[in-house]
């Protein structure tokens, strides 16, 4: 079913930052610039392609302080091919600037030649585009992480965990027993592996229990879970790693119907990539370990003055930063 959303949002993000507290909180909104267009007469419109209504990175889009923007959402359920039909309606439409969060690698180089077409402004987020794509057309952008940087941070995160709390090796044999759910989006393709790969370069031996490839759904990751305890028992799990902050809550919501993370003795460590204010909220409670925050206000900005004209990077490519954050 194609998903279809015309919003015209009069936007302020706020930044949350908390890496290496105690207590996270979220920072205090700060007004983003008013953006205006090139020209008195004209109002950008920016397409967003991205794959479900459920993305953090439009979770934490608030307000922007101005009306001459305009943003238009398509919505693709982690179908690629249901997001290059999306990506044609929205260039038949009278959008300015179009963003893209690939749901598949392979469909970058198939989605800049359909842009050309047009000679609009097209920004990837999420999945990097290589250098020499980008370099295919003049217009490409990519503005997001470093890859696999986000994951090396939740792997330190829980590698800290494991160094600092000795009851975490329940079996104290030394190792630690994971399970991991990864969201279907391949844009995080990858992630849990490379928290794994953190954990072990901080001298850590690991042991996988399951690994789980599952929609980026709250109950879906809830009824995994549930499964996997079912099989495996709790007494085995040491951690839980996931790729995505909506599937964290989802696991910490399976662990609470067994009487786990109810901020008393019995607790197993969960780990995420996204800093949602859900995520905050739960770890705040004591209920998740930590996640990583992605800059999403750096991202918008850089997005509007791309959209504006801007030549903000010489090479086209703007990473943001991430931050750690556990309680």
């Amino acid at each position: 079913m194609k998903c279809f959303q015309t919003v015209i949002l009069v936007l302020s993000l706020f930044l949350l930052v908390g890496c290496g507290v105690k207590e996270p909180q979220v920072i205090d909104p700060t007004p983003a610039p008013t953006f205006l267009p090139n020209n008195e007469n004209s109002k950008i419109t920016i397409g967003i392609a991205t794959s479900s209504v459920d993305d953090y990175i439009l979770k934490e889009i608030k307000n922007l302080n101005s009306d001459e923007v305009e943003f238009e959402f398509k919505f693709s359920k982690n179908q690629q091919f249901i997001q290059l039909e999306q990506i044609d309606e929205l260039l038949a439409q009278d959008i300015t600037t179009l963003v893209v969060s690939v749901i598949d690698h392979s469909a970058v180089a198939p989605i800049i030649e359909k842009v050309k077409q047009y000679d609009l402004p097209l920004i990837f987020i999420g999945k990097e585009p290589t250098k020499s794509e980008i370099s295919n057309y003049s217009k490409a952008w990519f503005v997001g992480i470093e890859d696999h940087l986000p994951a090396e941070q939740a792997g330190e995160i829980i590698a800290s965990y494991f160094k600092e709390t000795p009851s975490c090796d329940r079996n104290s044999d030394a190792t630690l027993q994971y399970v991991s759910l990864s969201g279907t989006s391949k844009d995080m393709s990858g992630y849990t592996n490379n928290i794994v790969d953190s954990i072990n370069k901080n001298n850590i031996a690991t042991e996988s229990l399951a690994d789980v490839i599952l929609n980026c759904d709250r109950e879906d990751a809830k009824r995994a879970m549930n499964k996997i305890i079912k099989e495996k028992g709790l007494e085995q799990i040491e951690v839980v790693l996931t790729d995505h902050d909506i599937l964290s809550l989802g696991i910490i919501d399976s662990l609470k119907s067994f009487n786990y993370n109810l901020g008393q003795e019995q607790y197993i460590p969960v780990v995420s990539i996204g800093g949602t204010n859900g995520a905050i909220e739960s770890m705040s409670r004591g209920e998740l370990l930590g996640t990583v925050l992605i800059d999403y206000k750096s991202m918008l900005e850089n997005i509007i003055k791309i959209a504006n004209g801007e030549n903000v990077a010489s090479d086209r490519i703007i990473l943001i930063p991430s931050i750690k954050m556990d309680h």
